[in-house]
């Protein structure tokens, strides 16, 4: 029985691991979703996330144009590094800190019980951008493939 049962397990390990780089790759393409629409929303109304940065969110040790400008081109940039799989592990860890700051800056707002759905959000965020730290990008991605490339040509 306990025999059928592991061939059985394994059958479905074996099935199911075909399906593995697209479900990161899923999860990569929400992500960029995300990030890169809101970076491009700051963008495309830079007067308004001025004003935001000086008066809404409280970056710390950062002046507000300074935050503004490093977290609109870090949300846009990170965010195609991470859907294109470039970088490794690199932009992910770059959206988990934009995330944890955006959470700690904005946490008089996030942490009212009437607001837990928007908290709810970033931490679903955070929880998928640390499936992407913890195991990469997966086959799906540039890195791969320069992977496969230049491991054909031995030095």
């Amino acid at each position: 029985m306990l025999r059928f049962l592991a061939k059985f397990s394994n059958l479905f390990t074996g099935i199911f691991s075909w399906f593995e780089p697209i479900a990161f790759f899923c999860i990569r393409a929400w992500l960029f979703k995300i990030f890169f629409s809101s970076g491009w929303q700051k963008y495309t109304a830079w007067e308004s996330t001025k004003v935001l940065f000086e008066t809404e969110y409280k970056v710390p040790y950062l002046k507000p144009l300074t935050a503004a400008l490093l977290g609109t081109g870090a949300e846009i940039l990170l965010a195609v590094f991470l859907l294109l799989g470039l970088g490794a592990r690199l932009p992910a860890l770059g959206l988990f800190m934009l995330n944890l700051i955006a959470v700690m800056s904005y946490g008089d707002f996030l942490f009212k019980p009437e607001n837990l759905c928007a908290l709810k959000d970033h931490l679903s965020w955070g929880f998928m951008i640390l499936v992407i730290l913890v195991s990469g990008h997966s086959k799906i991605s540039i890195d791969h493939l320069f992977n496969r490339l230049f491991s054909l040509y031995k030095y």
